[in-house]
């Protein structure tokens, strides 16, 4: 993932946003920018906000809904976007190694969340607390942070099977079957198509059927 070049807000979301602040907070937040012009304001707000999604914005003004204090400009990007806190990051990290443990890519709201936490390392961030690993993991994150590009994030590796449960039923065979033929009827030109599409969404598919695949790009490769 690459970062293309970003583009401030509209204006017009800026000034929104500062009118719902100022509903909210009254004098005590534009008192935080006292002398300055509404036009310069409400520019320092757009470009500031620069990548940020609607959705991102709305998650921020519904935050100071329960919250006493004006915020800073600074403080209310990270109310759009929370995973920008170290804690909170983590604890997002954690639940997405939780759900990759499971076999699910897990919810990333940014690839530096993944990467720091593949940078910690998987029997830590399952093992360790956020007190113990804190020094590592704020370490860790600032660095992703301030990259300019990240790798795509892998999809996960296959959960293993509950014991007793390694073998396909019949019905399991017979589907991954059926999705290899017509995987393989739409792209006739890729005789490994099938594998390809098995082993990049392995989700809800049968043990023997992942190995299946796996065994056919192996054959190839060799």
């Amino acid at each position: 993932m690459q970062l293309a070049e970003i583009q401030p807000i509209p204006e017009t979301w800026a000034a929104r946003v500062i009118e719902r602040l100022h509903l909210l907070y009254g004098s005590k937040f534009m008192q935080q920018w006292d002398g300055i012009d509404k036009a310069t304001m409400v520019k320092a707000w757009a470009e500031q906000l620069a990548g940020f999604t609607g959705d991102e914005v709305s998650a921020g003004l519904a935050a100071c809904g329960n919250r006493p204090f004006a915020p800073t400009l600074p403080e209310f990007k990270r109310l759009c976007r929370p995973w920008l806190e170290p804690e909170v990051a983590f604890r997002m990290a954690v639940t997405g190694m939780q759900g990759r443990r499971a076999g699910e890519i897990g919810a990333w709201p940014h690839p530096a969340v993944y990467w720091a936490a593949v940078e910690i390392g998987n029997h830590d961030m399952l093992n360790q607390s956020w007190q113990t690993l804190k020094s590592r993991w704020e370490a860790a994150y600032s660095i992703q942070l301030a990259r300019q590009s990240w790798d795509e994030i892998p999809a996960p590796a296959a959960a293993l099977p509950a014991p007793g449960r390694a073998t396909a039923t019949k019905e399991q065979a017979d589907a991954g079957i059926k999705a290899m033929a017509a995987a393989a009827i739409e792209k006739p030109r890729d005789p490994k198509a099938w594998a390809k599409k098995i082993l990049a969404n392995p989700k809800g598919r049968s043990p023997t059927v992942v190995a299946m695949a796996r065994r056919a790009l192996e054959e190839r490769a060799a």
